[in-house]
């Protein structure tokens, strides 16, 4: 219980400093010209596109997690490298709750906090891989 409670105070201070960082830079920048629009995410390339949206739709986990690790191996500069990781993400969390063995889950577990990992390095603020590795 106690170590919940320390996780989830420890992703509302991040995401504290994290806005109060950012309030500034955005105000400043709001005084000197216009907002813009979030951009959308595209991917350009046919190939590119067949292969995240082939992985992403995958309903089985393990289908998922292969499809998605060739995807960002194969695309590492991809605009949607950090939706791909999220999704990679979610897979092993996915295969975790399903693992028969300790062995399993311990493998999956180790998976899913590299891939945590791996999304911070792409996004810093990323809360869901805060909050797994919080």
């Amino acid at each position: 219980m106690k170590k919940i409670v320390l996780a989830m105070l420890l992703v509302a201070a991040i995401t504290a400093v994290a806005q109060t960082a950012a309030a500034p830079a955005q105000s400043a920048a709001s005084a000197a010209a216009p907002q813009k629009a979030p951009q959308k995410k595209e991917i350009k390339d046919p190939a590119e596109y067949n292969a995240y949206v082939g992985a992403a739709q995958q309903t089985d986990a393990a289908a998922k997690v292969s499809g998605l690790e060739a995807f960002v191996t194969q695309y590492p500069n991809s605009v949607m490298k950090e939706d791909a990781l999220e999704l990679l993400m979610g897979a092993y969390q996915q295969m975790l709750g399903q693992a028969k063995t300790p062995d399993e889950q311990r493998l999956d577990q180790t998976k899913m906090l590299d891939t945590a990992q791996k999304v911070l390095v792409v996004n810093p603020c990323n809360l869901r891989a805060l909050a797994l590795l919080a």
